[in-house]
Parts: C-alpha cells; sequence; structure tokens
C-alpha cells in the first residue's frame, strides 16, 4: 500500500523532505525497502529532477531554485513529495489490525504547514552555504598555516555541521514545536538563517590580523627588484605572486591607468609615503599592524640598529623580559631599527613605513609551508 504526502509550494516558499527522524539519507533508503514511497522531486515549468538520496544535489538545486523563484516573473513552484516513516509503519499495522476508519485518521493527522517548512528549507540551505563558507576559510594561509587558528574554525565547521545534522534528523515532533515557535516569533532555532554563522565566521576572522590584505597603502618601496611583473590582478595579484616565490619576502606594487606592476624583494627596503597609486606587503601576513607606529612607550633601552624585518624586530621583543610590544622602522632616518617597546603608554599614530606589533602574535603562523 502506498501513501503519498503532496506539498506543492508557491513563489517564496521552498521544499524540505521531513521522514521520521533518521538521518535522512539512511532513512530514505530505509523506506526504499520497506515501500514503495515517491523518490524524486521537480520543478513545475522547470527541467531539474533529482534523487532525494543524493543531499549535496538537493541543496545545489534548490540555491537555482531560491534564486528563480525571487524573480517575479520567473517563479517555479515546487513540488515535494514526502511522508514519515513512522507514519507508513502505523499504517501498516492499522491495515492488519483495526478498521479502515483508524486509517482514515491517519490521513486526518497534522502535518507541517507551509511557514514551518519554508523556514526549515531556507535554514538548511544556508547551514549548507555557512558550512562551504567555513570549510573555505580553512584555506586561507592565516588559518591554513596556524595549527591554533586553524583549530578555532574545526570548532565552527563542527558547530555548523552539527546543525546541518540536527536538520537532517528532525522529526515530526520538532517541527510542529518549531511551528509553534514560529508563531511565538522565537526563531532561535534558524541560525543560519539569523546570520548567526556567517556572524561568527567574520567575528573569527576579523580578530586575527593575519587575515588582513596588510596592504600598506599610499607607500612606495624602492631598492633591488628580485622579480618584476608587468601585469598582475591589483595587490592581491602581487601578493600572490610573491607567496608562490620562494626569494620574495616584500613586495611593491605600482597601479596607474597604464601599469599595473608588481616588484618582488628579497628583503626590505626603506619604505616611504608616497600617493595613492602606490602600496607596499609583506608575503606573509601576520598580527602586526602595518603603516602604524606605537608612539612614546619605549623601554629604558636604546633602539636596536640593524634589523632586518618587522619579524626579527618581534624576535627582539620576544628575547627581553620587559618587552611586550615592539615598532620596527623602515624608512630613514631610523631605517632597520627596532624599538623595543611596554604594554601600554603609547599611543597608535599612521608613520609610513613604519610597522609594530606584540611580544607574541595570538595565532603564530607555524605550520608555513618551506
Amino acid at each position: 500500500m502506498a501513501i503519498d504526502v503532496a506539498a506543492s509550494m508557491s513563489y517564496g516558499e521552498g521544499p524540505f523532505s521531513v521522514s521520521g527522524s533518521a538521518k535522512f539519507h539512511d532513512q530514505m533508503s530505509k523506506m526504499t525497502q520497506t515501500t514503495t514511497q515517491t523518490q524524486w522531486m521537480s520543478y513545475e515549468g522547470g527541467t531539474t529532477e533529482f534523487h532525494p538520496l543524493n543531499t549535496t544535489k538537493m541543496a545545489d538545486s534548490y540555491h537555482e531554485w531560491w534564486k528563480n523563484v525571487q524573480k517575479p516573473n520567473e517563479a517555479k513552484p515546487l513540488v515535494m513529495y514526502f511522508r514519515s516513516y513512522y507514519d507508513l509503519q502505523t499504517v501498516s499495522y492499522y491495515v492488519d489490525k483495526t478498521a479502515s476508519s483508524a486509517i482514515a485518521a491517519i490521513f486526518q493527522a497534522g502535518q507541517p504547514s507551509p511557514t514551518v517548512i519554508n523556514y526549515l528549507t531556507k535554514e538548511y540551505a544556508m547551514t549548507k552555504m555557512a558550512l562551504n563558507s567555513v570549510q573555505h576559510a580553512k584555506n586561507f594561509h592565516c588559518v591554513a598555516w596556524s595549527s591554533s587558528f586553524m583549530k578555532k574554525v574545526q570548532n565552527l565547521e563542527i558547530e555548523v555541521a552539527a546543525h546541518k545534522d540536527n536538520i537532517e534528523r528532525i522529526d515530526m515532533a520538532t517541527m510542529a514545536e518549531l511551528d509553534i515557535n514560529i508563531g511565538l516569533q522565537n526563531m532561535t532555532f534558524f541560525k543560519a538563517y539569523l546570520g548567526v554563522y556567517d556572524d561568527k565566521l567574520r567575528t573569527l576572522l576579523d580578530s586575527n590580523r593575519a587575515c588582513s590584505p596588510c596592504e600598506m597603502k599610499s607607500t612606495g618601496m624602492w631598492g633591488a627588484t628580485e622579480k618584476s611583473i608587468k601585469t598582475v590582478d591589483g595587490y592581491l595579484g602581487c601578493k600572490a605572486h610573491c607567496e608562490n616565490d620562494p626569494q620574495c619576502v616584500v613586495f611593491a606594487w605600482f597601479n596607474t591607468k597604464k601599469f599595473d606592476q608588481c616588484y618582488l624583494k628579497s628583503h626590505w627596503f626603506p619604505a616611504t609615503k608616497q600617493n595613492a597609486v602606490y602600496s607596499v606587503g609583506p608575503k606573509h601576513c601576520r598580527c602586526f599592524e602595518y603603516n602604524i607606529d606605537y608612539f612614546y612607550g619605549d623601554l629604558d633601552t636604546p633602539q636596536i640598529k640593524d634589523i632586518a624585518s618587522p619579524e626579527a624586530c618581534q624576535k627582539q621583543c620576544q628575547e627581553n623580559g620587559q618587552c611586550e610590544t615592539w615598532t620596527w622602522v623602515s624608512d630613514a632616518p631610523n631605517a632597520n631599527q627596532c624599538f623595543l617597546k611596554r604594554a601600554s603608554g603609547y599611543t597608535k599614530e599612521v608613520m609610513h613605513g613604519h610597522v609594530s606589533g606584540p611580544k607574541h602574535c595570538p595565532y603564530p603562523l607555524d605550520m608555513v609551508p618551506n
């Protein structure tokens, strides 16, 4: 005996499959062994059809559909067929044990409202997108090259994946509870829809200065060039060339209407203030503040001369028991000098060619490839 419950979704609503408390694809597999459950979904007036056992394709197809239905002249209602494995077992029991009136009661049982199906659909799709964003962030250098920061991102990945799993395992009782909560404007379950995961990822990345482009804007650097590239895709394109060149330590980018040029350098040279078409950047962004000077707050020790880079200045700070912060100066008259400083008592001032930072980065780059 086969019983199909169809929910037709109009513009602005979406699909969601609910079939008992088992995880979606496991539960659907079980249904194929015991019932003649309809196992397809299609767009009315569209061309996309897919098998619901492939959850990834379901999400991708939903994204395409959702994009289309938001175009007022291209609304494509979605027809979805679903039923609860528990309901099927109950129907089977009554077929064997009771009168047909009991079977009729099964058909009259309440089904999820279009509202809760709509919100769950959005939540599932947006959770998938949030999970993709977190997984993509693991490829960022500030994540991939820092074991401590990678752990932070992985923890968020686990959290989002668990929420996705909860949606896939949702049962009818939970759906009924969510229906009530929506009516009470309690939307705490719909974390992806509310942007909770996007905000968490953004806040996490913003907390690590190494995830910034570390662009020293309006700054020029002259000196021996290890390699020059005439055409690059902006500052980040120049930075990518430096990251892929084993000899590059720092780079200078020059951009005008006629030129978009990149100069790779094997060590730091004096960097000075220029107009807006010039930028300088390090090969690897760290937790430093570029074009920033920690003014005042110096230790009662003379500045250290002949320090070749901001990283070397930070190392000097780490080797001094009193030092908590530092400023490295690349430009004359104090070129390649390192000023060791206290934890407080200084002000931050924009000074081109200066780099400042803490004694220890909260998320050190301990996994940089050789």
